[in-house]
């Protein structure tokens, strides 16, 4: 992973702020911004992860075990009257 990572521990969350510091940090160095928070009265071994979206989906674009089967909703309806209509006209044809 191509990253440059920045952890807070905190009792308030200034988060605005803290993307700003890792996303110029990150810009600087040519990668990717990520941001790991540990906020007060949170369990010792939880943190919050925080990514841009866009970082996000490639990621998971990239992971092997993330199924990319997502079809958009549109096609999907597309093809489903598309096979309905092929049905139909194969009538005439036999």
């Amino acid at each position: 992973m191509n990253l440059t990572i920045e952890s807070k521990a905190c009792k308030k969350v200034e988060l605005m702020k803290w993307w700003g510091q890792v996303d110029t940090a990150a810009a600087q160095q040519r990668n990717e911004p990520c941001l790991f928070l540990h906020i007060d009265g949170m369990p010792d071994n939880e943190w919050l992860v925080v990514m841009h979206s866009n970082d996000w989906v490639e990621h998971m674009k990239t992971d092997p075990e993330v199924e990319q089967d997502y079809q958009d909703p549109k096609a999907a309806y597309a093809f489903r009257n598309l096979k309905e209509a092929v049905r139909v006209a194969m009538k005439y044809i036999e």
